[in-house]
Formats: structure tokens, C-alpha cells, sequence
């Protein structure tokens, strides 16, 4: 049986802006769990749960990349949009990748995500 990808970890040094962003860019509710003097949060995008928790719960300790996500979507140039909106930033500037609408963003930690266009029928 293949692996089916159902949940990610995200540690984050700006937990409350890491949640802001995802919640913003991808209209996912992000719910608050306690667990001690920590506060993480539990939620889900593109139907695969996630959690974003301290990087020091987590114990790791990176300045870039911990992940890089690469979602098809209808709009790159409106999730761009949202993505500065939300405190994120452009790493690769919107541009035609095979066919295809391309760019890449940060997160508020500075993880790389790229969003990749369905294919033009002009292409």
C-alpha cells in the first residue's frame, strides 16, 4: 500500500505570525491547544492536518527552510497577494514554468513555499 501524507509539524520561531499566515493563505481555522506554559496550534491545509508549535518544543533550530511545500492552485498571482498580505514575502517572482504560472514565497520563518499553476491550455 502506498504512503498517504495526513499531518505535518511546522516549528516555528513566530508561532502566533506562522498561524496568522497559514490561516490567512489558506482559509484554514488554526485552533490554540495548551500544553503546559505552551501554546500551539492544531489545524489542517490541503486536507492534511497540521500543527504549528515553538521551535524549542520541537527542539529544532534552523533559520530557513525547515520545510518546502509546493501546492497546484487555480490563482498563483491571488495567493502572491495573500501572502504578502499575511506578513509572508516573494522569493521567485510570479513567472511561467513550463506552461505553467510559478512562484515561490516565504512563510513569516522564512520557509520556502511554491505555488505551481494548472497548465494553460495555450501552453
Amino acid at each position: 500500500m502506498p504512503a498517504t501524507l495526513v499531518h505535518m509539524t511546522l516549528a516555528s520561531e513566530r508561532v502566533d505570525a506562522s498561524m496568522h499566515f497559514y490561516r490567512s493563505v489558506f482559509g484554514q481555522e488554526f485552533v490554540p491547544v495548551r500544553l503546559g506554559d505552551v501554546t500551539l496550534y492544531r489545524g489542517s491545509i490541503a486536507g492534511m492536518g497540521m500543527v504549528i508549535c515553538p521551535s524549542g518544543m520541537a527542539a529544532v533550530h534552523a533559520n530557513r527552510s525547515r520545510h518546502q511545500l509546493q501546492f497546484q492552485v487555480e490563482n498563483v498571482e491571488q495567493l502572491i497577494e495573500r501572502c504578502e498580505a499575511a506578513g509572508g514575502k516573494v522569493h521567485t517572482p510570479l513567472m511561467d514554468h513550463n506552461g505553467r504560472d510559478y512562484a515561490v514565497v516565504c512563510d513569516p520563518d522564512n520557509n520556502t513555499i511554491e505555488f505551481v499553476g494548472y497548465p494553460r491550455e495555450d501552453a
